[in-house]
């Protein structure tokens, strides 16, 4: 019985010979794939080992290191947008310490866990110059600072991307305690916040709509 043909070229970069049977091959290799995809790199008993690029049908191309087949260790993928991350990878997932640059000019620094955020990390929104610093999980931000660009700050924890419970906003030498309560309508102006006298700060209090109640 005939073996079905393999779904892709196989060549030895050192020879420049094709390999017929590429299951146990050690060394280095260009792989064509039918699909348009390309690995160039580096082989151990016929998975990839070691430092090699791939380079997707769809213009994507990670370059780093891999480990029994898949990408391990550091490692970075450019996509097609010109978004990119650069960091640590485990079983073909972003998973450790990295910097993920979003096609908007978002970035975010900072842990991840298969592939998620997951850990403390900062992520920068380039557009609002606004940043939250502090835990993750799961791909959400969930504990710490909501940085504006003027400097003011607010402390606390954080659901759905927006702040709940009790928490403190610090603007200047002072602070202002207080709790969120998430509401689909828009944020009402209470005295205590009116007090700050800070139009950048409630503008951004309306964008996300939530409600400041003080204690």
């Amino acid at each position: 019985m005939e073996k079905p043909k393999p779904d892709f070229s196989f060549q030895n970069k050192e020879t420049r010979e094709e390999v017929a049977d590429a299951s146990d091959f050690t060394g280095q290799a260009v792989v064509v794939y039918t699909n348009g995809d390309t690995y160039d790199g580096g082989f151990v008993e016929g998975k990839k080992s070691g430092q090699g690029t791939y380079t997707h049908a769809d213009g994507s191309v990670f370059e780093g290191n891999y480990s029994e087949d898949k990408k391990s260790g550091i490692g970075k993928t450019v996509y097609p947008n010109g978004s990119y991350y650069h960091g640590m990878y485990s079983e073909d997932q972003r998973d450790g310490e990295g910097l993920f640059v979003y096609e908007n000019k978002d970035r975010y620094s900072g842990f991840w866990k298969a592939g998620l955020k997951h850990g403390q990390g900062t992520y920068i929104l380039s557009k609002q110059a606004m940043k939250l610093k502090g835990a993750w999980e799961d791909g959400r931000f969930v504990q710490g600072d909501w940085v504006l660009e003027n400097g003011c700050r607010f402390r606390g924890k954080f659901e759905n991307g927006k702040p709940i419970g009790p928490g403190a906003w610090l603007i200047e030498e002072a602070m202002y305690e207080g709790e969120y309560l998430q509401k689909n309508a828009t944020v009402q102006k209470i005295d205590a916040l009116e007090k700050i006298k800070n139009k950048e700060l409630l503008q951004q209090e309306e964008s996300l709509q939530t409600e400041w109640v003080w204690a």
